[in-house]
């Protein structure tokens, strides 16, 4: 990704200002272009590495639709915040906003779902606007097991497609690299009920 911007170079003066000896800055514009190494997810949203290496998380549930209140309980402190799209009227495009308003209010807090249910065209789209994991409710079988993991993870784990969509940034430098990566991060938990 390159982005334009404007170069300042500056020159530095002595000046005197209500008695005071004081430093001035003054600038001029040279357009520069940098290529920025984006780092799509904060070391902090990798909540599957911090499970396996035996860290303690700490996060909430959130049960309502309300952006500003999924925004102001990640800004909290949580390493993750679970959107109810279970228990709750949350569907896909409220969970969209949802989890935009968990990376605004902290990009280091993790944004799970739990899902509905263990359905694989339902559950890959909760998967596509974002979420960094998913919550799987009433998982009793091993074929929903296979199915909950063929939904979220890309091949050759599971079976999930790549589509223009959040979780792969809108197909900009979406590479194999970062399929391998969204595999190994990626959590799914299996409720067992």
């Amino acid at each position: 990704m390159f982005v334009r911007f404007t170069r300042h170079l500056t020159k530095t003066t002595t000046a005197r200002y209500c008695g005071q000896r004081t430093q001035m800055v003054h600038a001029h514009s040279v357009p520069a272009v940098v290529r920025l190494q984006s780092d799509p997810l904060p070391s902090g949203r990798d909540l599957r590495r911090k499970l396996r290496d035996g860290q303690v998380v700490f996060g909430t549930w959130l049960a309502s639709a309300s952006p500003v209140v999924a925004e102001l309980l990640a800004a909290s402190g949580y390493d993750f915040v679970c959107v109810d799209a279970e228990h709750s009227p949350v569907d896909v495009p409220q969970a969209l906003h949802l989890l935009q308003a968990i990376r605004s209010g902290a990009p280091d807090c993790a944004a799970l779902v739990r899902v509905p249910g263990v359905g694989y065209s339902m559950l890959k789209r909760y998967a596509d606007v974002g979420a960094d994991g998913i919550v799987c409710p009433f998982v009793n079988t091993k074929d929903q097991a296979r199915t909950l993991v063929d939904a979220i993870k890309y091949p050759p784990v599971g079976k999930r497609g790549v589509g223009f969509v959040r979780s792969t940034q809108y197909g900009r430098e979406f590479t194999v690299q970062d399929i391998n990566d969204a595999n190994a991060r990626s959590l799914v938990v299996a409720q067992i009920e």
